[in-house]
């Protein structure tokens, strides 16, 4: 693993933040051992800070504890299925609110989202493309207004983020996708509900064949025990 030592105040913070990226990146792999003492050494910081924010992303279903210590999370094909049907039952309940109380602005907010989804596209930023990708949906359980399915939501965010990162590597299906994301929203744009659902499912079912596809590709890299 390289990464630059940590200098800032907020030290616990910051080496939460950083672990948590290195593991949705896949730049930890899972399975992959987690050593406290290296990883302090490598980020110029406390081992206990470095136990705390691995407990924490444990705690978030990131991490694996053993008694020989910790693991980047393994997850298995039905954790990835069942992981994702939650995101659509949560994401078809939130926009069917969400069409329903949408404001003017908020339709330009969308449009302008779009608009800044093709000017990525066209550049190669995919990375920045995936961000907005994450935002785009986090969008519609924000906008669906209801408290408690935005918790939930936030609980299963980050594993999603690393899960559905994996599909993220094809230009092609990139493609794909942000032509999935006008369907479902020129039908928002109408504020017609059906044909939104619809455009949505069919967007999360074909996510659904992308992701499990690549994932499994790179569930099959040989782990190596690194920090």
């Amino acid at each position: 693993m390289h990464a630059a030592p940590i200098s800032h105040v907020s030290l616990s913070d910051k080496t939460y933040d950083l672990l948590k990226e290195m593991i949705v990146r896949w730049q930890l792999q899972p399975g992959q051992r987690l050593i406290d003492a290296e990883i302090a050494l490598q980020f110029g910081v406390s081992r206990s800070l470095v136990r705390n924010a691995l407990t924490t992303l444990a705690n978030e279903g990131l991490v694996r504890v053993s008694r020989r210590g910790f693991y980047v999370m393994e997850f298995s094909q039905q954790d990835v299925r069942d992981l994702l049907e939650l995101r659509r039952l949560l994401e078809i309940s939130a926009l069917e609110a969400a069409i329903e109380s949408t404001t003017d602005d908020e339709i330009g907010e969308i449009e302008a989202r779009l608009a800044e989804a093709q000017t990525l596209l066209e550049a190669g930023d995919l990375e920045k493309f995936y961000a907005l990708d994450v935002e785009t949906h986090r969008m519609i359980i924000d906008k669906g207004r209801n408290n408690y399915t935005k918790k939930v939501y936030a609980n299963l965010a980050t594993i999603l983020r690393m899960i559905i990162r994996s599909d993220f590597n094809k230009h092609p299906k990139i493609s794909e996708a942000l032509q999935e994301h006008r369907a479902i929203f020129e039908a928002w744009k109408r504020h017609d509900v059906k044909a939104a659902k619809a455009a949505l499912e069919r967007h999360l079912a074909r996510a659904k064949e992308r992701v499990m596809e690549n994932f499994v590709k790179n569930m099959s890299v040989p782990i190596r025990e690194v920090v």
